[in-house]
């Protein structure tokens, strides 16, 4: 699948207000912010950086055009995110890992 294919699919399933779970490659290095559950979030938020290559679960799209990703619980997929980048820093899309 295709960049412009992936993006659509994001956009239509978030105007019908559903989730879509789709894959895709870092092109570049990607710093993450990862909490661990615990309050006060800002003092524990941990921040690592993904080099180019990994695989990434994409799952929302904002009104901007910024994907939502993130590299750990691939599969089966769930709802959040650590990154927000934009999708030309992708590529490799797919419907699966």
């Amino acid at each position: 699948m295709d960049q412009d294919e992936a993006l659509r699919q994001l956009r239509e399933a978030k105007e019908k207000s559903k989730v879509k779970f789709l894959y895709a490659t870092t092109t570049e290095a990607v710093s993450m912010r990862v909490w661990n559950g615990k309050k006060p979030i800002e003092k524990n938020v941990e921040v690592k950086v993904i080099p180019a290559g990994t695989r990434v679960l994409v799952n929302t799209i904002s009104k901007h055009g910024t994907v939502g990703i993130r590299d750990e619980d691939l599969s089966p997929p769930t709802i959040g995110y650590y990154a927000r980048i934009v999708p030309d820093h992708l590529t490799d899309w797919s419907e699966s890992v």
